[in-house]
């Protein structure tokens, strides 16, 4: 926010007729020209039209109309000296409280910026309800102990003293809070204001746009502390702090929302990349998983990649209903998750069949969590409609083979080509393959 322009001879037209208008010195007529006072008058008007407001005027050396004037002309130019001087401090706390996005931030600049303009131990800061019939303490920020009466208090606005502050739109001041609350017995905020150990308040209306928005509260220690002068200083500023306490307010809503709208698209993401029936990966999700792990630009190891098929599957369907079968499945990716890291990703990779992802595996960890697969879903019955249906399954692995350079299909090809094999020596087992033997042409007959 710039600052006002002291030079008022830029922001004033000089009358017609200004006898100091247009020479640099003053004429004196003939009868005075003995009484440099009016020279002295002259240039310090002049020098006051310019911004000037401290330049001396020397003492009137009578008691006459040109002395008294001399003295009346010091006094204004002390007064508008400190009137230009408050109006710079209260465009320099302006400023600074502008530079706050978020309500807190902008209440945090507030607390530090009023300190020259208006004394306080204490600032709260109460927000209305969008119907305005009730108020609720927002933040609070002390010199002393932490404030007692913080975020979350509520009252209602029907009846209160603050009800008339909003009506007047004027500060209210209250310098003895003890005798205010023999007064009013039941103002519970007053008792617990008097509780932290404040004396005397200036409570501030917050209205931008005729629209009434909350209070600023500003508290001391001390009796008697607070002034009109005090009242008129928040006036100066109130239109510009309540806008921007509202566009901050507005802003920090604007913010929450686009946080829930990205956590509401995060889970449609994740659900868009989800199995329905078993809550694990997807099958074009599991490939990704993989595609990523192995264009892993920080160069790692490739992951281990396990090939996974529940046996004799089509035979629970066929005695038991497609139910059983789905509550199978369920289990079975339970249990297999049961055994992964929060690094590793599993997918339902169609039908009966899932695919396990091991960023950074050993070959050796590749084929311990293979076999600990195995076991874990052995191990785990599963109950259907008072059946209890044994499951097992069978396993190939792709070994990660970091000296290898292979694509996602052709690791799945070789978890595919162990699992095949472990289907064929009997079930319930491991087989692993290497990229090696994988790529080896067979020998002829």
């Amino acid at each position: 926010m710039p600052h006002r322009n002291h030079n008022v001879e830029t922001d004033l037209p000089v009358p017609a007729g200004d006898p100091f208008a247009g020479q640099d010195r003053c004429r004196p007529n003939a009868s005075a020209e003995s009484d440099l006072r009016i020279h002295r008058l002259t240039q310090a008007v002049r020098s006051m039209r310019k911004g000037d407001f401290e330049r001396a005027i020397a003492d009137s050396t009578g008691t006459d109309e040109l002395g008294d004037l001399t003295v009346e002309v010091r006094r204004l130019a002390g007064w508008l000296n400190a009137r230009f001087a408050e109006m710079d401090r209260l465009m320099e706390v302006a400023e600074q409280v502008a530079h706050g996005m978020f309500l807190d931030d902008v209440l945090q600049r507030t607390y530090e910026s009023f300190k020259p303009l208006i004394p306080y131990d204490r600032i709260g800061c109460a927000l209305l309800s969008e119907d305005g019939a009730s108020l609720t303490a927002y933040w609070a920020r002390t010199e002393y102990a932490a404030p007692m009466l913080t975020g979350g208090y509520t009252g209602a606005m029907a009846g209160s003293s603050l009800e008339h502050i909003l009506k007047t739109g004027r500060p209210r001041i209250i310098n003895d809070l003890e005798a205010y609350l023999r007064e009013h017995p039941n103002s519970e905020s007053t008792k617990v204001v008097l509780a932290e150990g404040v004396r005397s308040s200036l409570t501030c209306p917050l209205i931008t746009d005729d629209h009434p928005i909350g209070f600023l509260f500003f508290s001391s220690c001390q009796k008697n502390t607070y002034r009109d002068l005090h009242q008129d200083v928040f006036l100066k500023i109130a239109g510009q702090l309540s806008a921007l306490i509202e566009r901050s307010r507005l802003y920090q809503r604007i913010w929450k929302l686009n946080e829930e709208l990205q956590v509401a698209h995060r889970k449609i993401a994740d659900q868009a990349a989800r199995d329905p029936l078993t809550g694990v990966l997807n099958h074009g999700a599991v490939l990704d998983v993989l595609e990523m792990e192995l264009h892993d630009p920080d160069g790692g190891t490739p992951p281990g990649v396990i090939m996974a098929d529940v046996d004799h599957f089509k035979s629970v369907n066929d005695r038991l209903g497609h139910l059983a079968g789905d509550e199978v499945l369920r289990r079975v990716a339970d249990a297999i998750q049961g055994c992964l890291r929060s690094t590793d990703s599993l997918g339902r990779y169609g039908g009966e069949e899932f695919l396990v992802v091991l960023p950074g595996a050993s070959d050796r960890t590749t084929r311990r969590v293979a076999e600990r697969i195995r076991l874990a879903v052995e191990g785990t019955p599963v109950e259907v409609g008072g059946d209890v249906v044994r499951v097992t399954i069978s396993l190939g692995v792709a070994l990660p083979e970091a000296h290898l350079q292979a694509n996602a299909s052709e690791r799945i090809g070789v978890a595919d080509k162990a699992l095949y094999a472990a289907k064929h020596a009997g079930r319930n087992r491991v087989c692993v393959r290497g990229l090696d033997a994988a790529r080896k042409p067979a020998k002829a007959a």
